[in-house]
């Protein structure tokens, strides 16, 4: 009897712990708030990446809608009253909080606007390309564009026809993520008609139709 009664009392320490329930609350927050903290920080990175996708698609679309709406285009203010530089500057409003300022340098987003010839044949070339890095990401003029949509290049208007072009190219940088899963490239384009002439021309030049 005395020896059951020494082993109760032993094993008494182990039993109250096991059925003590202070301090559960506190351990389950610390083992949950890792997860917590994860899903709200990546919540809010996913929330932002999809501000920055939307601000680069307004930005593309501004690009083109801007040169389509004009006649004509200049690389001077000098030449026209619609100068290429008003364009960039429009889109880093448009872009704005996550466009920074346009330079030959480093501007992000890289935006792009190219005036595409098709001719009858379905045949799509480069009238004229700008970009606000310098040109250096404008593309070459003559060069033949392969990558149209059919709907784009199926011409059966007996004559050439040209669309305005316009991409944006946005490199986003995770504020929490960034060590994992690096920049993030987005990219997006629209093909827009030019509405005041068949086609918009580069310093007065000449028109693909």
């Amino acid at each position: 009897m005395t020896s059951h009664r020494t082993r109760l009392f032993a094993f008494a320490p182990v039993r109250r712990f096991a059925a003590d329930q202070h301090g559960v609350s506190a351990v389950e927050f610390a083992i949950l708030l890792p997860l917590m903290l994860t899903l709200y920080f990546g919540g809010v990175e996913l929330s932002d990446a999809v501000s920055a996708d939307r601000k680069n698609t307004l930005v593309a679309h501004t690009v083109g809608d801007l040169v389509a709406a004009v006649s004509n285009v200049c690389t001077s203010a000098t030449v026209c009253t619609s100068p290429i530089s008003d364009v960039w500057n429009a889109d880093q409003w448009v872009g704005y909080p996550y466009a920074t300022a346009a330079s030959a340098a480093s501007p992000n987003p890289v935006t792009i606007v190219t005036s595409v010839c098709v001719d009858t044949t379905g045949r799509a070339t480069v009238s004229w390309s700008q970009s606000n890095d310098g040109n250096h990401s404008a593309l070459a003029a003559n060069a033949t564009i392969n990558n149209l949509p059919t709907a784009l290049t199926t011409n059966t208007t007996g004559a050439s026809i040209s669309y305005i072009w316009g991409q944006s190219i946005y490199t986003y940088r995770p504020t929490m993520g960034y060590g994992i899963i690096g920049t993030i490239r987005m990219t997006d384009q629209f093909y827009l008609g030019a509405r005041q002439s068949c086609s918009v021309t580069l310093d007065l030049g000449s028109k693909c139709c």
